[in-house]
């Protein structure tokens, strides 16, 4: 088994050369689209690029709450509901399974992503260990669910999975 997962792409030319790759092998494929970056602000240049090239060729892609508005073009996210239309969105664009990663930015006490298959919502939540946001969780999250789908768990055991992983992972971080 094994899998493909791309993270930050930092050109256009990056994105296009990965796509033409993507079509020349069966591989699972997680797509983290990062066209927001903590502290850094939005890629709008790559939004088009992205729901165009790989959004359809992605077994699994995980945004987080800006990613998701910005590729459904919907308005900022702020409800499980919202990640839930964000998320079908997304599936109609050709990804066969959507993750909108919700983690702490959600008001609550709980951490909050939500899967989408096509046809099932499945909600996932951890209790927050504080408000503050973790850099590279979601970029760890999506890097879990690669490592799962490579070890030859289902979609959405991989997902489970990882969530399980990653909130571990903050709840023991220093």
């Amino acid at each position: 088994f094994t899998a493909i997962k791309s993270g930050m792409l930092g050109s256009v030319d990056s994105a296009l050369v990965l796509a033409e790759e993507l079509k020349t092998n069966d591989l699972p494929y997680v797509f983290d689209p990062v066209l927001v970056c903590k502290g850094a602000g939005t890629m709008v240049d790559l939004k088009d690029l992205f729901v165009e090239n790989l959004v359809p060729l992605a077994t699994v892609v995980t945004p987080n709450l800006e990613e998701a508005a910005t590729l459904a073009g919907v308005d900022p996210i702020d409800s499980v509901e919202g990640m839930v239309e964000a998320a079908k969105i997304i599936h109609g664009q050709g990804a066969k399974n959507v993750v909108v990663k919700g983690g702490a930015r959600l008001a609550g006490d709980d951490a909050i992503d939500i899967l989408f298959d096509g046809e099932t919502v499945t909600t996932l939540r951890s209790r927050k260990v504080n408000n503050k946001l973790v850099n590279g969780a979601g970029c760890s999250f999506a890097s879990s669910i690669a490592a799962g789908i490579a070890t030859g768990l289902d979609i959405k055991d991989a997902v489970v999975s990882a969530k399980e992983k990653v909130a571990h992972g903050i709840a023991n971080c220093l």
